[in-house]
């Protein structure tokens, strides 16, 4: 078809939703984060997600900056928010959504009382195969999930999970395909021990997505 100037292209690609989590560091108990963690390993685009402390309604200077580079959709607190600092979000970062989070009556010691409570995420089991087919064209590497399905009693689990973003495949309605590889930890390794199996496979890694 001949070329007219009253013509215009656009071309769009899907992206994840962005979001802040809002924290009171004064008030942030270990469960609350891994809350957060795990949905964003389990979710795409996690990795982008920031978590930003808030003390006394108010947002440093410094994380101002990081919340406003980051310019998420959403926003998910789990502290309380003034009405001047929900306006100055409003007005300076523009997000189409607040979120604050509802502990839903679950009990004190429930693991379900920080789980973040939100819909349309695209999970990344939904991605395994997109992952899969379009790593696998790169002839110089072989890309591998982190799987560790640790307890979360044991301590060194929370540094690795914070740090690698490893997937925790018990957890997972759909196990990672077998055609996918994976660099999985045995349990009983200690950290000196994951951390040498780590490094050997760094290049190949790929988490989170």
């Amino acid at each position: 078809m001949p070329y007219s100037k009253d013509q215009f292209y656009a071309t769009i690609a899907p992206r994840p939703r962005k979001i802040a989590f809002l924290v009171n560091p004064n008030n942030c108990p270990h469960a609350l984060l891994d809350s957060i963690y795990e949905f964003n390993i389990s979710h795409w685009g996690g990795r982008y997600n920031p978590i930003i402390p808030v003390t006394d309604s108010k947002i440093d200077d410094s994380y101002w900056g990081l919340l406003k580079f980051s310019d998420p959709d959403i926003i998910y607190t789990y502290a309380w928010l003034s009405k001047s600092l929900v306006d100055r979000i409003d007005r300076e970062i523009s997000p189409f959504h607040f979120v604050m989070h509802k502990n839903l009556n679950y009990d004190a010691d429930s693991p379900y009382k920080y789980r973040v409570d939100l819909q349309g995420q695209i999970a990344t089991k939904m991605l395994y195969s997109v992952f899969n087919k379009v790593f696998k064209q790169d002839p110089f590497l072989n890309p591998m999930l982190f799987i560790y399905n640790g307890s979360k009693n044991n301590g060194d689990y929370r540094l690795i999970m914070r740090n690698f973003g490893v997937i925790n495949d018990k957890a997972l309605t759909d196990r990672v395909p077998q055609e996918i590889a994976t660099l999985k930890i045995e349990e009983d390794l200690d950290l000196t021990q994951i951390i040498k199996r780590v490094t050997v496979a760094t290049r190949s890694l790929v988490t989170p997505i």
